[in-house]
């Protein structure tokens, strides 16, 4: 059962996840824990090098 305390927290994490993602010159720094990752998805369509995507490929 979710509490209204537990409500409002997570409220305030998606509020700080939109801010940080839409008005990045106000936020210092974003750390996502087993969250969601913002990416720029033109950029995640290009293929690493063969060195990179060997170190990346375990991770997801």
């Amino acid at each position: 059962m979710r509490t209204a305390s537990s409500a409002r927290a997570a409220r305030a994490v998606v509020l700080s996840l939109a801010m940080a993602a839409l008005w990045p010159e106000r936020c210092q720094a974003l750390v996502s824990v087993s969250g969601f990752l913002v990416l720029d998805r033109t950029t995640a369509l290009t293929p690493l090098s063969p060195a990179d995507e060997f170190t990346w490929w375990y991770q997801y």
